[in-house]
């Protein structure tokens, strides 16, 4: 294949989304564009539906999707590493199998805008926050002011507020030297998204749309395998994972960024809910994890502790616990 033949890569995940997969593939199939595209999708070992909707749209489509069907489950951050490496595109865009994009030129207006501004590596915009029947509740970005650029310090103070990786559409930097981005496999088990933006600010500017042409379905519920769902259910894992991924991000990128303070609160989170826990070591899990804090972050945590732990929060926190009070 000559050199970018294809102009965007649509990068999906996918995993026990039977109930909205159609909706999420519909959207990518109804753009509008000028331009050759590929759907690349690896699913991650669905026990319902999802594989055999997806091989259906791909015998009706074979010359827009790429399918990697997993036997086993690779977990998340396997999943999209692998994908991503099968992106051939000269942009690549992301869409998870349970969101859906909800403007037919998404793809052609954000093209054009990177086209047009060559110096710029990623383009995001607003979205829709939409329930599981995919009404809309609110849209993105009403503490932040959009149609503007975002570099490296905003990443840092709004983390993964800045935008919803759904939005995203950025140069593929990845093709020929992915094993320089392990990184996005081994940062945490769950999840891309911070790391996405620190990663992408630390190339360009990331430039913002106000223009609002997609939606983030938000599902809360036992039976659902989303992340939000999974944070509900898991909130001790969760806030370990996010711990460990700071540690990571720190060691990978160095004096880009100063973690410092998100890596202080990660560590407090995560000791607040082992102390809450039942875990038999929770003691020595949390000195382990302060033995991996530096000077600086050990300097600031008591500033950090003394915010937290108000008179007025940790009565709330006794009540809550102890009394059964709200």
């Amino acid at each position: 294949m000559k050199e970018f033949e294809i102009t965007v890569s649509i990068s999906m995940v996918t995993y026990n989304h039977e109930k909205y997969i159609r909706q999420a593939l519909d959207s990518i199939l109804m753009q509008k564009v000028n331009f050759r595209y590929e759907i690349v999708v690896g699913d991650d070992c669905s026990s319902d539906e999802t594989q055999n909707i997806l091989k259906t749209y791909a015998q009706k489509n074979p010359d827009k999707f790429v399918l990697l069907l997993r036997q086993r489950n690779l977990g998340a951050t396997n999943n999209y590493f692998d994908v991503i490496q099968h992106c051939r595109g000269k942009y690549i865009a992301f869409l998870e199998g349970d969101d859906f994009w909800t403007d037919e030129n998404k793809l052609k207006t954000q093209v054009e805008f990177l086209e047009s501004n060559k110096s710029c590596d990623a383009v995001a915009h607003r979205h829709k926050i939409v329930d599981p029947d995919g009404d809309c509740k609110y849209l993105s970005h009403k503490k932040i002011e959009v149609e503007k650029y975002f570099n490296k310090k905003d990443a840092l103070r709004y983390g993964p507020n800045l935008f919803h990786l759904n939005t995203l559409v950025y140069k593929n930097f990845f093709r020929g030297c992915a094993d320089n981005y392990t990184i996005i496999r081994d940062s945490n088990q769950y999840g891309i998204h911070s790391l996405m933006i620190y990663l992408l600010a630390s190339r360009s500017d990331i430039y913002i749309m106000s223009r609002c042409m997609s939606a983030w379905r938000v599902v809360v519920s036992d039976e659902a395998h989303n992340y939000t769902s999974f944070v509900a259910k898991n909130p001790l894992l969760v806030k370990r994972n996010t711990l460990l991924m700071y540690f990571n991000f720190r060691n990978y990128f160095g004096t880009t960024y100063d973690f410092s303070k998100r890596i202080t609160e990660a560590f407090i989170d995560t000791s607040i809910c082992l102390l809450c826990s039942e875990e038999q070591d929770k003691f020595k899990e949390i000195n382990s994890h302060f033995k991996k804090l530096k000077i600086k972050e050990r300097i600031i945590l008591p500033q950090k502790i003394i915010r937290i732990f108000t008179p007025r929060k940790i009565l709330k926190f006794i009540k809550r616990k102890y009394i059964g009070e709200n």
